[in-house]
């Protein structure tokens, strides 16, 4: 009965899993929401500007700080663009580009909407909505393996039965006493 005790494994905690989740669905939050699990390719920036043309864009958002920007797709146009249907590219697919100068691609999206080519919005990212996201990138796995020795530890020490400092006392005698005849003998 006492050698069941030693070799019970111990319980899985539940807390790892819920971490997990919450740092996937943060991360899901940061990275667009609706976007994630939709199609995107990159393209030039000639193409890009072929397929504003073309009336395909819903909308354009430009980052300053990477000086790149996403246009996405209008879903009567997803074939046209990623020659497959909506089905196989999520909810809101895009095309990815870098331009030179952030003046001459608001000219351009300018001049097309006046032409009527481009309805949808113009809008600008910043790059600092994801720099909780790429902190928890770079200190993610140092945090992982912080986390992942904690539970190690503990479990090596509530385990064993050794109490707080199991795997310390690891040398240490656990004799037991018995009673017979009135007096205390020490097993070892």
């Amino acid at each position: 009965m006492e050698q069941d005790k030693n070799t019970k494994k111990p319980k899985f905690s539940m807390n790892w899993i819920y971490m997990l989740v919450l740092f996937g669905l943060i991360g899901m939050y940061l990275l667009g929401g609706d976007s994630v699990g939709s199609a995107s390719k990159k393209v030039s920036y000639d193409e890009f500007k072929t397929f504003v043309n073309k009336g395909y864009a819903s909308e354009i958002v430009i980052n300053k700080d990477e000086s790149t920007l996403k246009m996405y797709v209008n879903p009567k146009n997803i074939r046209d663009v990623f020659k497959q249907g909506a089905n196989n590219t999520g909810k809101n697919p895009f095309v990815t580009t870098e331009f030179g100068s952030v003046d001459k691609v608001e000219t351009f999206v300018e001049a097309e909407k006046k032409a009527g080519k481009f309805k949808g919005e113009l809008n600008y990212e910043n790059k600092r909505g994801n720099d909780l996201f790429n902190i928890l990138l770079s200190f993610g796995p140092i945090l992982l393996l912080f986390f992942l020795w904690m539970y190690l530890m503990r479990r090596m020490s509530g385990g064993g039965g050794g109490g707080a400092g199991g795997v310390f006392n690891v040398g240490k005698s656990k004799a037991k006493m018995y009673e017979k005849g009135g007096r205390h003998k020490h097993h070892l």
